[in-house]
């Protein structure tokens, strides 16, 4: 199956759009979403792709791991978590870095006033 370059899928989806003629008539109803696009939800517009570099394996294995759920969403997730737990991880870092500031502050003027006793 050939891929749709994004010009093609807006094009698709301007000439699937109902016009206003229709769309104000009272019993004109919404299309419902498809499957695919009610799992990707509004918050992954203009998505990133990325190839996976396993084993075929593998790629099976999280397959089957994803049970119901599409791999590209699973592997969003997987980011998003990736990326969160590094900014956690520099925060805490950058806390860390700050108490040793504090601890070496405080050891100065412990000294100061012991030299002044």
């Amino acid at each position: 199956m050939a891929r749709k370059t994004r010009s093609r899928r807006e094009r698709r989806s301007s000439r699937s759009t109902p016009s206003a003629k229709h769309a104000s008539a009272p019993d004109a109803e919404a299309p419902a979403p498809s499957k695919r696009a009610s799992a990707a939800g509004a918050s992954y517009a203009g998505a990133r792709v990325a190839r996976v570099a396993v084993d075929h394996e593998t790629w099976e294995a999280f397959r089957a791991l994803c049970g119901s759920k599409p791999a590209s969403i699973r592997l969003g997730e997987l980011v998003s978590e990736d990326v969160e737990r590094a900014r956690q991880d520099s925060a805490q870092g950058a806390d860390a870095l700050a108490a040793i500031r504090d601890i070496r502050d405080r050891a100065a003027e412990l000294e100061r006033f012991l030299r002044d006793t």
